[in-house]
């Protein structure tokens, strides 16, 4: 399974209806996915940053942001990969950083660093990026 999770919004709906092109409010999206690759990489604000052992899967998060006329979508994506068994030389290729847990912790779902960070992110990080493109819309000057 790849981790791949898009935190999307429907505001380009909302900023039609206001008649607020979308492009006002991208760079509110362009510093959320910042502070959050930073939060899912580092933990800069919850603490608790991406378990390291080798570092590939820590080094390996990438984010994008997509604006067109109905939407604009933040994406997430990590793509390390299990490398082959040096022995052999089979094998490998998987994706694995949606399995990682923390040291000391039951193996499953519960514990799965991947789910912690959504989790922060939908709780601590989405209510400011909704109210950052308030104030972009405010500070527009255009008519709401």
């Amino acid at each position: 399974m790849n981790v791949m999770v898009d935190v999307e919004t429907q505001v380009g709906g909302i900023l039609e209806a206001m008649e607020v092109p979308g492009n006002i409010v991208l760079p509110a999206f362009e510093d959320f996915a910042r502070v959050a690759l930073d939060e899912i990489r580092l933990g800069t604000l919850s603490g608790n940053p991406w378990p390291v052992d080798t570092g590939i899967s820590q080094d390996s998060w990438i984010s994008s942001v997509d604006f067109d006329d109905q939407s604009i979508t933040v994406s997430f994506f990590n793509a390390a990969r299990t490398e082959p068994n040096p022995r052999t030389g089979k094998g490998g290729g998987r994706s694995y950083a949606a399995y990682i847990y923390r040291a000391g912790t039951a193996n499953d779902d519960n514990n799965r660093v991947w789910e912690e960070k959504e989790n922060f992110i939908i709780e601590n990080l989405l209510p400011s990026l909704m109210e950052e493109c308030i104030q972009l819309i405010l500070q527009s000057g255009l008519e709401v």
